[in-house]
């Protein structure tokens, strides 16, 4: 018996764990028969969509027992013991040999596949030394930076221990904030410095438990002093922890804040209220609502893109703002949205998995 003999035309093959000599029966029976049809038992109630009829159908060794699936008598009309078997039992009928041959497309392939294999080699060799210089670089660019910051640290503390009694409250709050905001710049670099000796994965960047609500504070806390210049209000709903960084959570809702802020309307206090709500288990909808100048409709779409500035903006900015709180959305497996209306406001939406994921920033 081969398959010739057979006639088939039209094969459903039915799988549930398939194999190693399993696949390699499928591998022969799909080069020799015009039309096959692998599927999964799970999903086999549809198959009779891709054919109306099937010649012959074949299962695996782990396929519950093909003749009790109702969908058999509608798909397989007049079936007998020689169009319903096992792939093992068509292996022995067919005198299938145990090694299928390379076919001329299969050398070619293989060829192709191990010249870019070597081609990838090269490209990793080459990123490795790149990114042994990128660490060397970030060590030197996190010394050069934290001197300084250090020393503004170390003056603020003198100031606020020698003067004490001699400053109003107003100037130790002063040094407290320019504390406050020295030890977070230096957190800022260890967090970048970190990353950059790490492979931006899950189990690289040890990510950690992080409060949303204590992240937006400190944000607050370190635009305290634009907060009370402009006269806005922030209020901040209950938000969720989040398995990640804490840096680009603090990079993320200052992004925000400051876009707030620059884009407060002259007509009235800017109003900034910070919320979530859970969508699903493990994934939850942060929004930011303002009521500043809001954004023109034409605009919406290109906010998020890498230097885009508004054109109600007089500010030096970069245009990365956005951009990188897009990017870090992302990096949740998320996705940030914006609605806005002209002299009413904005609300900027997005959804966080629980946990980080493993794309780069």
């Amino acid at each position: 018996m081969n398959q010739t003999e057979q006639n088939w035309q039209n094969v459903l093959v039915v799988i549930h764990d398939v194999n190693d000599a399993e696949w390699k029966i499928i591998t022969q029976l799909q080069n020799e028969i015009p039309s096959v049809r692998v599927i999964v038992d799970d999903n086999i109630e549809g198959a009779e969509w891709q054919f109306p009829r099937y010649d012959a159908i074949l299962f695996g060794s782990n396929v519950t027992d093909i003749n009790q699936l109702n969908i058999i008598n509608e798909i397989l009309p007049n079936s007998d013991l020689n169009t319903i078997m096992s792939l093992t039992q068509y292996k022995t009928l067919c005198n299938l040999p145990d090694q299928v041959q390379p076919t001329t497309e299969i050398v070619l392939e293989n060829e192709r596949l191990k010249k870019q294999m070597e081609l990838l080699e090269g490209q990793n060799k080459d990123l490795k030394k790149s990114n042994e210089k990128l660490t060397s670089f970030a060590h030197v660019i996190s010394h050069d930076l934290k001197g300084p910051l250090r020393t503004i640290n170390s003056f603020g503390q003198l100031l606020e221990s020698r003067n004490a009694n001699a400053l109003d409250d107003r100037s130790l709050e002063f040094i407290k904030l320019m504390r406050n905001n020295a030890k977070t710049m230096s957190k800022l670099i260890d967090d970048i410095l970190t990353n950059a000796k790490m492979n931006v994965s899950q189990e690289a960047l040890m990510l950690k438990p992080i409060d949303l609500n204590k992240v937006v504070e400190n944000v607050t806390l370190m635009l305290s002093d634009k907060i009370r210049e402009t006269n806005a209000t922030i209020t901040i709903g209950d938000l969720p922890v989040i398995n990640g960084i804490e840096s680009e959570f603090l990079q993320l809702f200052q992004n925000f804040v400051c876009n707030a802020l620059k884009f407060s309307s002259p007509e009235r206090p800017l109003e900034l209220h910070i919320s979530s709500f859970t969508q699903h288990a493990g994934e939850y909808i942060i929004s930011i609502k303002d009521n500043g100048i809001g954004i023109a409709e034409d605009e919406q779409a290109k906010v998020f893109e890498k230097h885009y500035k508004s054109q109600n903006s007089n500010s030096a900015g970069t245009g990365l703002g956005l951009y990188t709180c897009q990017k870090i959305v992302e990096a949740y497996a998320g996705r940030i949205d914006v609605k806005s209306k002209l002299d009413e406001g904005t609300t900027f939406m997005f959804n966080l998995q629980q946990s980080r994921t493993d794309k780069d920033l």
